[in-house]
């Protein structure tokens, strides 16, 4: 897991997160004060996107009209 250094030279409360996973997956996720936020996912160009997350489940035009249902 990488910590990502403090922003601002006198905030001791807010902080990021990032982690890289063996499958190459990077996940970020925020604090300020003593809350962290949900750890969200960030998606490279070369990932296929999930439906479900707003994606087309397709790596091709034809793919992602036929995922679609167009």
């Amino acid at each position: 897991m990488l910590v990502l250094p403090r922003l601002l030279p006198n905030d001791t409360a807010n902080r990021v997160q990032v982690v890289i996973t063996q499958t190459n997956a990077f996940y970020i996720r925020n604090r300020t004060g003593a809350t962290w936020e949900k750890w969200s996912q960030l998606r490279k160009t070369t990932d296929i996107v999930p439906i479900k997350y707003g994606g087309t489940e397709a790596t091709n035009v034809t793919d992602a009209r036929k995922n679609l249902g167009l």
